[in-house]
């Protein structure tokens, strides 16, 4: 049976590929940072905690779609992602986990602005609060596992790669912020609502 290697078409160039994920992963860990920190610090402005995760939809969507791109290439055989190689196996196991667990966590507080569902006894609050839970624990490991990557990434490409995908990370900015605005109209949160 002829080698894998001899039979893949190269796609686009993992470096490029690479290149997105670690620029988004720096924008999503800031920007997830502050999300997080709209609870303890402004309690009462669930609004902004809602609009600010709507907004993180765009550049999570583009990490998601990043390194969905990789595995595909890599287990279809992609001369080039096979030359790559895969993350630790830890990381690999854990990444789909994470995407997901991101993705419910997201989609769950932006579900949280239907009226109907605020209530502090809702399922979705539920699903909301406990899938924060097991995505942090999930992330922290994530995040660790991947630091000596990005941080590689940031310190060797700096300016150069900022200015190289700033154009892609805006569109998922500016898609997430489209998000964040219609969320923010969908429902108004107000002090004293769902904590």
């Amino acid at each position: 049976m002829p080698d894998a290697r001899h039979l893949a078409t190269p796609q686009r160039d993992p470096a490029t590929n690479s290149g997105i994920t670690n620029a988004t992963a720096v924008v999503l860990l800031g920007s997830l940072f502050v999300e997080g920190l709209t609870i303890p610090l402004l309690p009462g402005s669930l609004t902004l905690h809602a609009a600010l995760g709507a907004a993180l939809m765009g550049p999570v969507a583009l990490k998601s779609a990043s390194t969905s791109w990789r595995m595909v290439n890599y287990y279809l055989g992609d001369r080039a992602y096979l030359e790559k190689g895969p993350p630790p196996i830890v990381l690999r196991l854990l990444g789909p986990a994470v995407g997901l667990l991101t993705w419910i966590l997201l989609l769950s507080g932006v579900v949280l602005m239907v009226p109907a569902w605020r209530s502090v006894d809702s399922l979705t609050l539920f699903v909301h609060k406990a899938s924060f839970v097991l995505w942090f624990g999930a992330m922290v490991i994530h995040v660790l596992g991947h630091l000596p990557e990005v941080t590689r990434y940031v310190t060797r490409n700096g300016e150069r790669a900022s200015r190289r995908y700033a154009w892609t990370i805006a569109l998922s900015l500016l898609v997430g912020v489209v998000l964040a605005g219609v969320v923010a109209q969908w429902g108004a949160w107000t002090p004293g609502g769902v904590g």
